[in-house]
């Protein structure tokens, strides 16, 4: 498996160069979550195409080669294993899949509203459960009282703030959500740095396999 952090455009070139066989590729969706945002660097421009699916139909995608491979985030700095860690290691049991490689980059997460309104305005926080984990320190700090709301994905909760009737709910997440989603970042780069780095894993058929 070819293991590569996103310290500089060559390493990421060498990384995009040994996964160009993936033309069909399965992530958690909806739409705008921090996996979104790593398959749009690990395969930039329309070289893939990114179906949605939730975890459980994902080994059998790959099975029936409806994909070429699964792209989870498997660890984090802050919080270790991430839950989709056993998915992966049951992925890696079958037959004809492999670990085809490894991306880490650093995270910032992004505060994102409906529209712009002060801080101690926000009633609730939606995230998924190991980005609530991750700001927790800027949330106790600055958020103190703000109830947190665990999502499946950060795509999700940005969608869930969209639809919300009022305007006292806020998601975590990348740019891209709020992007996707219409909403306006209140805040970015929370809990931005070396300490939190998340670890993508791409699991899926070698390019002599995969069609």
């Amino acid at each position: 498996m070819i293991d590569i952090a996103a310290t500089n455009a060559d390493e990421l070139h060498v990384l995009q160069a040994a996964l160009g066989h993936v033309r069909k590729l399965a992530l958690l969706g909806p739409e705008g979550t921090w996996t979104h945002q790593a398959a749009l660097e690990l395969w930039p421009g329309t070289s893939v195409r990114c179906l949605f699916m939730p975890v459980a139909e994902m080994l059998a995608a790959l099975e029936q080669r409806a994909v070429d491979a699964v792209l989870l985030p498997a660890r984090t700095t802050i919080v270790g294993d991430t839950p989709y860690m056993p998915v992966l290691q049951e992925l890696l049991t079958r037959d004809g899949i492999e670990p085809l490689a490894s991306y880490a980059r650093m995270l910032g997460y992004c505060l994102l509203a409906k529209s712009a309104m002060p801080l101690q305005d926000v009633q609730r926080v939606l995230a998924h459960p190991v980005a609530l984990a991750e700001a927790a320190p800027w949330l106790d700090l600055r958020l103190p009282n703000a109830l947190r709301v665990e999502c499946q994905s950060a795509g999700e909760a940005a969608q869930l703030v969209a639809q919300s009737l009022d305007g006292s709910s806020a998601s975590l997440g990348p740019a891209l959500a709020g992007e996707l989603h219409g909403l306006v970042p209140l805040v970015t780069g929370i809990e931005e740095g070396r300490h939190n780095v998340t670890e993508w894993w791409v699991v899926g058929r070698t390019a002599a396999d995969a069609h």
